[in-house]
């Protein structure tokens, strides 16, 4: 099987046809463009290599009949379904692939988990916003240093505030099927 293409960068300067002082800087350079284009190209690689990979994965969930998700025996399934909720906002600023990725993502969860025999309910920060801590819980996450983006890690900690103020229950996140 093929393996993540790292690719191999030069580390000499590439001859010049410049004369003069000016000669350095042209293969320097020409040296960024070339591993530029060996990153690219790696890249490319890699991007072909994940897309065999998820044809490989759907080849063999086609051949086991298991789809996504094992389905269970109809004498282990209840009469009533229970709900598996997920927790989902849509980042500010995200591109229009982003925004379909992630109904890509949301529908296919939907799917498995539906298919499966469970009701779905995507929760949102209105949910949250009912809940009687909310503001305070909110104000306070917002206050707090973080590395990553802060409405990623403020929708961290509120979907579980939405989770108690739709009475509690199942939960799994939207990329989990």
């Amino acid at each position: 099987k093929k393996k993540y293409h790292e690719p191999e960068v030069a580390n000499k300067a590439v001859p010049s046809s410049s004369a003069g002082g000016g000669a350095s800087l042209e293969s320097s350079a020409r040296v960024e463009q070339l591993r530029l284009a060996q990153k690219q190209a790696a890249a490319k690689e890699n991007y072909a290599r994940v897309a065999e990979l998820q044809k490989e994965i759907e080849g063999f969930l086609d051949k086991t009949g298991q789809g996504l998700v094992q389905k269970a025996p109809p004498e282990r399934r209840l009469s009533e379904p229970c709900t598996m909720h997920t927790y989902f906002v849509a980042s500010r600023g995200e591109s229009s692939t982003e925004q379909d990725g992630n109904a890509g993502l949301l529908s296919r969860w939907r799917s498995a988990w539906e298919s499966s025999g469970w009701r779905t309910r995507v929760l949102t920060e209105e949910e949250a916003s009912t809940h009687p801590n909310y503001q305070e819980l909110r104000s306070a996450l917002y206050a707090l240093p973080t590395t990553n983006p802060k409405e990623y890690e403020v929708a961290c900690f509120l979907r579980h505030l939405a989770m108690s103020a739709v009475g509690g229950g199942w939960m799994a996140d939207y990329d989990v099927v």
